[in-house]
């Protein structure tokens, strides 16, 4: 069984290694700062950001997570995997939440997916 393969790039791709990572800013002109495997992210409201993946996972089940920075009167924020929407193998879409539990914009969100490659 294949567990880990190299790249003609020299990546390394298995189930333990980063599939896609992003930073990306959700405030005023929304952008991806940087990134690998992120060909978009879409801005479905306040909060609320689906991140289409370069290449399609294999599978969806790998693991996401992300951060989000606290922007003053909006408070801390918690970053969620969508709860209505499960991940697919195209894209992942997070929300960021305040902590009046609002969805709330934030200026950086970080996110990173591991697995689903091979």
């Amino acid at each position: 069984t294949e567990r880990l393969r190299i790249t003609r790039d020299g990546r390394a791709k298995s189930d333990f290694t980063v599939s896609a990572w992003a930073q990306y800013k959700g405030t005023a002109t929304n952008a991806i700062r940087d990134s690998f495997n992120i060909s978009s992210v879409t801005d479905n409201g306040n909060g609320d950001y689906t991140f289409n993946f370069g290449t399609n996972m294999t599978n969806e089940y790998y693991s996401a997570v992300g951060t989000a920075n606290e922007d003053g009167s909006t408070g801390y924020k918690t970053v969620y995997i969508d709860r209505a929407a499960a991940p697919a193998v195209g894209a992942v879409r997070l929300q960021a939440i305040s902590n009046s539990d609002n969805y709330a914009d934030t200026s950086t969100m970080c996110m990173q997916v591991t697995g689903g490659t091979i």
